[in-house]
């Protein structure tokens, strides 16, 4: 994908994206799975970290990315593939090493990470669910700001909303290892409540900003978002979907990941077509009030419904350890 900028045509772009996607997929899940299996008792705040991070990078590459191209021209992308080579590098003699040191180990590990947990456990589904409406109203967010604002303030305009990004993500990032730690202990009934309080808040500011008459009262409104935001939330959601039933847990983390996402991208994909058909972008946006209310909604349904007992999370808990 850094070899996007050395073409011209729209559909090699297009091909080039995808390929980067697909690369992302397939790493992502079982990266998760591996660090869950490696962390232990430390996956609440490891699993957060990995994610977190994630996020804020692809966040603090907005602002990034408009100075670049700006100073450097499109075509300089092609630098960016150098820390993917240097990566590929770095697992490829970690790979090596870890053949050498402990052969034979490779497929137990291997069969271990697909081991499927209890059916005392809580469900999956409505885990999932969450997730994804959380990814969806972070994903609407981080694809349209720019437009908006470049639309209704001017072109200029967008540099602003790059830093609002890099806000978010940062901001977002540190706030997801606090979540992570509040859910530690009694951790889905924890996680639902904090979704439900979380997100009913961060409803109306969703609503709010892409309506805010300045730049500057968007970037206030953008801060007190940031603490409650669904990028912070999604992190913990990821870690818990381990001590979840339903399906193995490389499938848990494949679609929790990799299934979200792309929910979200094709989401954002229908929104694109919308704008290109004159819709407002601040109907658009409102789309991530809408999601975390989807959430909110959900979590509400789960502390109603108790289905997921304090026994079953001593389960899980006695399993991890």
């Amino acid at each position: 994908p850094a070899g996007m900028g050395l073409t011209h045509s729209f559909g090699i772009v297009a091909v080039l994206v995808i390929l980067g996607a697909v690369g992302t997929g397939i790493f992502h899940p079982e990266g998760v799975v591996s660090l869950h299996q490696a962390a232990g008792r430390q996956a609440h705040f490891l699993v957060p970290f990995f994610m977190a991070c994630g996020f804020f990078f692809s966040a603090a590459a907005a602002p990034v990315s408009i100075y670049w191209v700006e100073n450097l021209g499109f075509p300089s992308l092609y630098w960016l593939a150098l820390p993917g080579l240097v990566l590929a590098l770095l697992l490829f003699l970690h790979r090596r090493r870890d053949r050498r040191d402990h052969p034979g180990t490779a497929h137990q590990r291997h069969s271990q990470r697909r081991v499927g947990v209890s059916s005392a456990q809580p469900s999956f589904w409505p885990l999932l669910a969450t997730a994804g409406a959380l990814n969806i109203a972070t994903a609407l967010f981080m694809a349209l700001l720019t437009s908006h604002y470049e639309i209704h303030f001017g072109s200029a305009s967008h540099r602003t909303a790059g830093w609002m990004l890099l806000l978010m993500g940062g901001l977002a990032s540190l706030v997801s290892f606090f979540w992570g730690h509040l859910t530690r202990q009694d951790r889905f009934r924890r996680f639902y409540l904090l979704v439900l309080a979380s997100q009913l808040l961060a409803t109306p500011l969703f609503f709010w900003l892409p309506h805010a008459a300045t730049p500057t009262t968007g970037l206030v409104i953008c801060i007190a978002l940031s603490l409650i935001a669904p990028g912070a939330i999604y992190p913990v959601s990821v870690t818990l979907s381990r001590d979840t039933s339903g399906l193995t847990h490389s499938l848990r983390a494949a679609l929790m990941i990799g299934g979200t996402w792309g929910t979200a991208a094709l989401v954002v994909t229908l929104s694109g077509i919308l704008l290109e058909a004159g819709v407002d972008t601040r109907q658009l946006l409102s789309g991530s009030a809408f999601f975390t209310l989807v959430a909110a909604l959900i979590a509400l349904w789960q502390v109603l419904a108790r289905g997921w007992g304090k026994g079953a999370e001593e389960i899980g808990s006695a399993g991890r350890e």
